[in-house]
């Protein structure tokens, strides 16, 4: 259904969104990285795409990456708020 969904609005970032998730819950990381990358490309500023994919990027031991994004969440919200473990991951204080 999402990727017919997406045949007739290609741009829909709920549907980009929800076709990434359903990669990465199918350990499809590097499909969903491309995914969530694709909605950063389209809405700069949604905090849950760059989430998504620094998840997708540590989840492909891509930890470097994943850690870009999370500090790029703090440029775009520097008040979010994010468990103590990706703090330590990606050395935040």
């Amino acid at each position: 259904l999402i990727e017919l969904a997406l045949s007739k609005d290609p741009d829909n970032i709920y549907y980009l969104m929800m076709n990434g998730n359903y990669f990465f819950y199918r350990d499809a990381f590097e499909e969903a990285s491309v995914l969530f990358s694709n909605v950063i490309k389209k809405d700069p500023e949604n905090l849950r795409a760059w989430h998504s994919r620094a998840w997708s990027n540590f989840k492909m031991g891509k930890e470097a990456e994943g850690c870009e994004d999370i500090n790029q969440m703090y440029v775009i919200k520097p008040e979010v708020n994010m468990p103590d473990s990706t703090k330590v991951i990606c050395q935040i204080d």
